[in-house]
């Protein structure tokens, strides 16, 4: 009779789970976006994308968020633009230091690199785009 043979290691199916965090601070990006207003959302309609949960005035405003969820999330998953660019960190922006660039929402980290981006806004405009195709391309 032969030895048995061993059980091989075993390796989790999936990375553990990470709590998404609060998008926008629970304001709801739809009314933002087409009403620029903030406007907080309800639990009740909320959904998760690129590891953001987003909140939603209504069940309507979050079908209209998944029917196209780039237009209505923020720029970088809210991270901060300059910061990313310049130093290849992925840093919390803050709604504080937002703005509305082609009808997008893009959040800085503090005043200093929305400074520096509204000094040369194209650059890292450029270095977003990137970043945003190459994980497009990386999701298919």
């Amino acid at each position: 009779q032969s030895p048995p043979v061993p059980n091989p290691p075993t390796v989790p199916a999936t990375a553990p789970a990470t709590e998404p965090t609060l998008g926008l601070d629970g304001f709801c990006p739809v009314s933002l976006i087409r009403d620029k207003v903030w406007l907080e959302g309800d639990r009740a309609y909320g959904c998760v994308h690129r590891g953001r949960v987003y909140l939603f005035c209504s069940a309507e405003d979050r079908d209209e968020f998944m029917a196209n969820t780039d237009a209505f999330a923020p720029v970088l998953s809210g991270y901060d633009p300059v910061i990313f660019a310049e130093q290849n960190r992925l840093v919390e922006g803050k709604r504080e230091h937002g703005a509305f660039v082609d009808d997008r929402i893009i959040l800085f980290a503090d005043e200093v690199t929305f400074a520096k981006f509204r000094e040369n806004s194209a650059t890292y405009v450029q270095a977003v785009k990137q970043a945003m195709a190459a994980t497009d391309s990386v999701r298919r």
